[in-house]
């Protein structure tokens, strides 16, 4: 019995630190896998799952912290592949936008950032959990076609200011 005590004491610890060493690994999976920005900010994370789609047109001040579920993505054109119709072809819109995310920002989790123009979040602003930050809607001209296969329109850049606290589960649109 003392054995058996003493075994499952010794794998309850084994078992602990084995949890601690691979959360570890995450973070340093997390740093490594991180693309090319268009700049190169300084003491910044952004944790797995995570997803960024043209890096290149990302801005990332230093100090900037975004939990996991994080989605950056910087459009160039419309539709994607993903998104086209099945059978006609539709008009290709192209974009140049920018994401700029100011120093000192931190998200909890699961912050999705879509930009076609431009999205600005100046420094020291905060996310709670599960915010939706779009410059741009999918149309809505017809009620008679599907909306992702109508042009993205109400195309306005965005501009959180410094010092802003985001609560949970919020949606900031154009306009």
């Amino acid at each position: 019995m003392v054995i058996k005590r003493l075994f499952q004491k010794l794998t309850r610890r084994l078992i602990v630190k084995l949890g601690v060493l691979l959360y570890q690994e995450n973070h340093i999976v997390a740093l490594e896998t991180l693309p090319k920005f268009g700049n190169n900010p300084q003491n910044f994370t952004i944790s797995l799952p995570r997803r960024i789609i043209n890096p290149e047109k990302i801005f990332l001040g230093d100090n900037v912290s975004l939990g996991p579920g994080s989605l950056l993505y910087a459009a160039t054109h419309y539709p994607t592949d993903v998104m086209r119709h099945p059978d006609r072809s539709q008009p290709l819109q192209k974009f140049d936008s920018k994401i700029i995310i100011g120093n000192n920002v931190t998200a909890t989790a699961d912050l999705q950032i879509a930009a076609a123009r431009e999205v600005i979040i100046e420094d020291d602003v905060m996310f709670a959990s599960n915010i939706h930050i779009n410059d741009s809607f999918h149309g809505y001209e017809t009620a008679d076609e599907p909306y992702k296969y109508q042009k993205i329109s109400k195309i306005a850049p965005i501009i959180i200011k410094r010092g802003c606290w985001i609560g949970q589960n919020v949606v900031i649109v154009s306009g």
